[in-house]
């Protein structure tokens, strides 16, 4: 049985590509003009499994993740800058 409740904490942003998370999964974007967006999240480890939805129109652009630090961050990260911001949902699992 999955339990949810809990698994979204709360999130500050630190900078237009930097962000710290406290919770397993949560909401982002990759602002206009950035090619990434790092979540600084301790949950995250070696073996982690981070799953990356966009939920909008993404330009064409891929989105993935680029760089996984356990027990520091995750980022996400797009190949050329967009004209718009691109939100996205994530969920880190251990």
């Amino acid at each position: 049985k999955l339990n949810l409740n809990n698994i979204v904490g709360p999130a500050l942003a630190v900078s237009p590509t930097e962000m710290t998370a406290t919770g397993s999964a949560g909401t982002a974007k990759i602002n206009a003009g950035r090619v990434e967006m790092t979540i600084n999240n301790p949950l995250v480890t070696e073996n982690s499994l981070i799953y990356i939805t966009p939920t909008s129109n993404t330009q064409n652009q891929v989105l993935y993740l680029l760089r996984q630090v356990p027990e520091e961050s995750f980022t996400v990260g797009i190949q050329n800058p967009s004209a718009v911001e691109i939100p996205f949902n994530w969920i880190i699992v251990n």
